[in-house]
């Protein structure tokens, strides 16, 4: 057949949607010959199938072909393409593989379905088990698939069923299940394996090695725990687990609570026996001692408490191992380790030293129970050493175009906060120096520019904007005569001729930083940014030097004070109008700490309106507004000097004082409400569905009344920042506005980095994370990107010097010190630490005391983090925490909260070692009523008879 008219029947056939004139014709077409238009038929497929903007419409998107012409298309692609050709198509259905796979099969077919199994969606008619194995019997699979196919396939097959119809799967493929990481904890595998168990039609010995195995080295915690949860579900006997037990055993020396925790539940049930191995379980209790969990601790416990009937010879080696476990300030946990002690051995040598060793972190009972053990000494404390203010480290300056070159090669890999202020800070100063050999230099560092916006989904908006900027300032170069730049604009049309990204219709040579459609999300995301951007681009285009105000001089994100008088006397001197948001994002990064010597350097530097907003920020001076085009300066250095509090003098028309509170972050009360919901869920006892209701715990925000414009006052955002072509002026806008409009347009991962454009001034942004990430306390499923939002967060708390500590930021920070992440309670820890003596303790506990009361989050979160971080560490912290306690018990109901027995056992630890009394009426009132209650009466006893 003519080549001309086998490829022209067949697209005109997918134009008209023909799906069985085009079967019919590839039918009647050899494979070779249908194999010499892979190119062109992959690329009839791709066009069929791009998504493009719909005819007429401004932002509504479809596929190019209807779907007639879709499915046809699909067909010849099928039947006619090679791998490396179809893998370009988006989307094949079902319908169209079972109607070619009828009468061709691909050599490609195999490989395929390994390569969706890797992406770990395999689409139909693959994803059916059944299917798949009689393809693969009848030998289809030129390239055989893998045992990780196989087990992605068979996941969802959960039925013994499937093994009565193909009992050869039991023989193989069933077995990958537990050699891969697939799904298998979210079926019921476990039944289907307990029922072919007692069918007789599975090992029960290869089942219990390979589960052991399989949780052991799998990577993923759920399904380790499901392998060793396994054990528990197929009816071992207490035969069976002696014989296993050398096996299980094995699981004792995994990192996951939780698989431990299930071997010893096995092991729980043949300890009395003489065949169990004490002395292999006695090897591994220094291991298991040395846990931090307490639920593992206890199973320990029980297990020595039953085997020392059946083997008393390891009754006193048993009670030198459990001494591991006083690492855990619990007084119930470590009473019954005390008990379990006395009652095995008596004082020796041995026993003596290693209770020695753990004395510091016995709590007061314990080391009375243990008086004939141990030498009881009082804890001595140090003193907290007051470091003063954190040094600051100095930012490297860039004085050179060499200096410039070395920065631009790195840029990609640098992560710091002030990457952008940097290069375009440099590049203005530095323009004048920058020869034809200099840009040489540079192409590596263009070359990444162009690719990075080419690739812009990956990149962070720091990065994004420098992409952007150098785009810009490669142009102005190429622009200009007096410059060679050969090399450069064959690398710019290099990448002008390509699509940025597939599909996108749009090169490098259409890219503008601006806010139309395509680019909206990265201009909305870059706003921050987007003054200094442009007025950057306009000192370089007309050939003048002058700093870039909102550069940190010390890190991670400060400026020294004189500094910036010396910047601002650069323009002042030129009569150069000062861009006004790169003043107040300069301002809001002073270093608090340097006020002092920069008043002083300001006086003697600066003249008229600037000299009045320095001396008015810096020291006591007066408002003295004379410039429409400062007028949100004066409003953010009045935010930053006196946060929540609306300067009367500054409200006007332009700029309300309900605006002033709204732009400084203002929040008014909040409380924990119930939120309820109804859904329906499959009941497998009546096998129905029935309706449920699930209740959470959840924080409601009172927040100032939005009877303001809102709307107005954003646009002045959107204003301050038109559609500009490069060299135009920015208008203004007020800083805090800006953060509180850009809170609401971002996503939560780019939310702390806000907090480094406005250190002074954290209220906005601690806010928001407390409304997308600590909404919910009681939740146990926060996302990746919520836990990193709170973790950085943290890390920038702990950067910072003299960070205003507001009521927003209490709440903030009570909440974190309460959140789901371990890390994060960690990070916070390590903030309370730094900061003992500057925080209000009584202030954080009441926000702690209120949330918990309504039983917000579990307590035990709190109480871990006492336990590991906080207790002992100087004699200034455990005075700190005394206060901090006493802070929350005063918020607290009548009638104890689940866990609270270990708060009042560690205030009982503080109170003994501070060697102070109870003062606080309020406590001393609540301590009476929990002394009434069973849960609380014996801690409650121990703090009246401090008191006595």
């Amino acid at each position: 057949m003519s080549k001309d008219i086998f490829y022209t029947q067949l697209e005109q056939l997918v134009e008209a949607g023909n799906t069985t004139e085009v079967l019919a014709l590839l039918k009647n077409t050899p494979t070779e010959e249908r194999l010499k238009y892979t190119k062109k038929i992959s690329k009839l497929g791709k066009y069929y199938q791009e998504y493009v903007l719909e005819e007429g419409k401004s932002n509504s998107y479809g596929y190019r072909g209807n779907g007639e012409q879709r499915s046809a298309v699909s067909l010849a692609v099928l039947a006619s393409c090679t791998y490396k050709d179809f893998n370009g198509i988006w989307f094949i259905a079902e319908s169209e593989f079972n109607q070619v796979l009828e009468w061709y099969i691909p050599d490609w077919l195999g490989e395929y379905v390994n390569d969706r199994a890797t992406e770990g969606w395999i689409r139909a008619p693959f994803n059916e088990i059944g299917y798949v194995y009689e393809l693969n019997e009848k030998g289809v699979f030129k390239t055989p698939l893998t045992e990780r196919t196989w087990a992605t396939i068979m996941v969802s097959f959960s039925n013994v069923e499937l093994f009565d119809k193909y009992p050869a799967l039991l023989e193989k493929q069933f077995w990958y299940l537990f050699d891969h990481e697939v799904s298998i904890n979210y079926h019921s595998w476990d039944e289907v394996i307990a029922t072919l168990i007692a069918q007789g039609r599975l090992d029960k010995h290869r089942i219990v090695q390979t589960a052991i195995q399989s949780a052991l080295t799998h990577t993923n915690q759920a399904l380790s725990g499901w392998n060793a949860n396994l054990l528990g579900k197929i009816g071992l006997t207490d035969e069976d687990i002696v014989a296993f037990q050398e096996d299980i055993f094995q699981l004792l020396n995994s990192p996951l609570s939780k698989v431990v925790n299930e071997a010893l539940d096995t092991l729980f049930k043949i300890a009395k026996e003489k065949t169990f191995q004490a002395e292999t379980f006695i090897n591994h209790l220094p291991i298991l001692m040395s846990s931090t969990v307490k639920a593992t601790i206890n199973k320990v416990l029980r297990i020595v408490a039953t085997f020392d009937k059946s083997h008393p010879t390891y009754k006193e080696g048993s009670a030198v191992a459990l001494v591991g476990a006083f690492h855990i300030q619990d007084q119930a946990l470590q009473t019954k380790i005390a008990k379990q002690i006395i009652k095995y051995a008596k004082p020796n040598e041995d026993l003596n030293a290693q209770l020695a060793a753990y004395q510091d972190m016995m709590m007061s009972e314990t080391k009375t129970l243990l008086a004939d053990y141990i030498t009881a000494e009082a804890i001595v404390l140090g003193e907290m050493v007051e470091e003063g203010e954190m040094e600051l480290m100095p930012i490297a300056p860039i004085d050179t175009v060499e200096d410039l070159i070395f920065h631009c090669s790195s840029i990609w890999s640098t992560d710091n906060h002030y990457i952008f202020d940097q290069t375009v800070d440099a590049v203005v100063r530095l323009s004048p120096e920058i020869t034809v050999e200099h840009i040489d230099q540079l192409l590596p560092a263009f070359d990444k520019a162009y690719k990075k916006i080419k690739d812009i989904w990956s990149g962070t908006p720091k990065q994004n904007v420098i992409a952007f900027w150098m785009l810009e300032w490669s142009r102005m170069l190429m622009e200009d005569t007096a410059l060679d730049t050969t090399a450069l604009e064959k690398i710019y049309k290099k990448h002008s001729k390509e699509e940025l990204y597939s599909h996108s219709q749009t090169s490098l040579a259409d890219v503008k930083l601006e806010p139309s459609n395509r680019f909206k999300y990265y201009y909305s995301a870059m706003r921050p940014y987007l003054t200094i951007y442009f007025y950057s681009l306009q000192l370089l285009k007309e050939k003048r030097q002058f700093p870039i105000l909102s550069l940190p001089t010390h890190e991670p994100f400060y400026i020294d004070a004189v500094v910036l008088v010396d910047r601002l006397a650069v323009y002042q001197k030129q009569g150069e109008l000062i861009d006004a948001l790169d003043l107040q994002i300069a301002l809001a990064r002073l270093n608090i700490t340097t006020f002092a010597e920069g008043l002083a350097h300001v006086k003697t530097v600066l003249k008229g309106e600037l000299l009045a907003i320095l001396e008015f920020y810096l020291g006591e001076g007066e408002i003295k507004e004379e410039s429409e085009k400062y007028y949100d300066v004066w409003r953010l250095a009045a935010a930053l000097k006196y946060p929540h509090k609306a300067v009367e003098s500054l409200a006007n028309d332009r700029y309300t004082k309900e605006q002033q509170l709204y732009c400084a972050g203002w929040l008014g009360n909040w409380e924990v409400i119930e939120d309820s919901h109804t859904y329906e869920d499959w009941d497998y006892k009546t096998k129905k569905k029935v309706e449920k209701v699930f209740t959470h715990k959840k924080l409601k925000l009172e927040q100032i009344p939005y009877d303001i414009n809102t709307s107005v006052l954003f646009s002045r955002v959107n204003k301050g920042m038109p559609k500009t072509a490069v060299g135009d002026r920015m208008g203004s806008v007020n800083l805090m506005g800006l953060i509180k409009y850009q809170i609401m347009d971002v996503s939560i991962s780019e939310l702390a980095d806000l907090m480094t454009i406005t250190p002074k001034h954290l209220d906005a942004v601690l806010m928001a994370i407390v409304e997308r990430c600590l909404h919910y306390g009681g939740s146990a499923t926060f996302e990746v990107a919520e836990k990193k939002a709170l973790q950085e967060v943290f890390t920038y708390l702990l950067q910072m010097n003299k960070v205003t500590f507001t009521d927003q930021f209490y709440l903030f920070y009570g909440l974190g010190m309460m959140a789901d992440d371990k890390v994060t309670r960690s990070f916070a820890a390590e903030y309370w630490i730094k900061e003992a003596l500057h925080l209000d303790q009584k202030r954080l506990g009441h926000v702690i005391g209120k949330a918990l009361s309504k039983e917000y989050v579990t307590i035990k979160r709190l109480t871990d983090s006492i336990q590991g971080f906080m207790m002992n560490v100087s004699v200034q912290h455990n005075q700190a925490l005394q206060k901090l306690i006493e802070g929350i018990l005063c918020e607290m109901n009548e009638t104890p909260i689940k866990g609270f027995k270990s708060l009042l056992e560690q205030y009982v630890e503080v109170l003994s070692t501070n060697q102070t009394k109870v003062t606080n009426e309020r406590v001393i009132e609540l301590v009476e009523t929990w002394s009434k209650v069973s849960t609380t009466k014996k801690a409650a006893a121990l703090i009246k008879n401090l008191n006595s």
